[in-house]
C-alpha cells in the first residue's frame, strides 16, 4: 500500500533518479531475498489484496519493479510465516499446518493485473472455523 500513497509525492522529495530504488521487490527476488507482505495498518489501510495489486502493477510507479501475482501471494503468505519463524506450521495450504484461508471471488493468478484490486474475499476460515461469510 507504500506504493498507492507514495507515489504521488516520492519523486518530488527523493528525486527520479531515487525513486528508481524504492520498494526494489523485483531486484530483491532476483537476488533471491525472500519479502514479507504486511499491512503497517494502522497507517495504511490492511486491504491484502490491494496491496498485492501494487507489488504486481505498482500502478505505473517504477515498473521495472513490479511482480507476479504468485510472487506478491508467496510475499503475504508462506514467505511472511517465514520471517515469523512459523512457516512450518502457517503460510500455506498443507496438511498438518493451521487452516486459516480465504475464499476469493476470482483466481489473482488468472484475472487482469488491473483488477486483483477488485477481488472480493467471500469467506475467511481460521483453524478450521468459518468467521466471515
Amino acid at each position: 500500500m507504500f506504493i498507492h500513497f507514495e507515489k504521488e509525492w516520492l519523486p518530488g522529495r527523493l528525486g527520479v533518479e531515487r525513486c528508481k530504488t524504492v520498494y526494489p521487490f523485483r531486484s530483491f527476488l532476483d537476488a533471491g531475498i525472500k519479502l514479507a507482505g504486511a499491512s503497517d495498518a494502522p497507517i495504511e489501510p490492511p486491504d491484502v489484496l490491494q496491496s498485492i495489486y501494487c507489488c504486481v502493477t505498482r500502478e505505473g510507479f517504477e515498473p521495472h519493479q513490479c511482480i507476479s501475482a504468485e510472487e506478491a501471494l508467496r510475499m503475504y503468505t508462506l514467505d511472511a510465516a517465514y520471517t515469523q519463524f512459523e512457516d512450518g506450521i502457517k503460510g500455506s495450504i498443507t496438511p498438518g499446518k493451521r487452516a486459516d484461508l480465504v475464499m476469493l471471488s476470482d483466481d489473482p493468478f488468472k484475472v487482469k493485473p488491473d483488477k486483483i484490486k477488485d477481488i472480493k474475499v467471500l469467506r475467511t476460515v481460521v483453524g478450521g472455523e468459518t468467521v466471515y461469510n
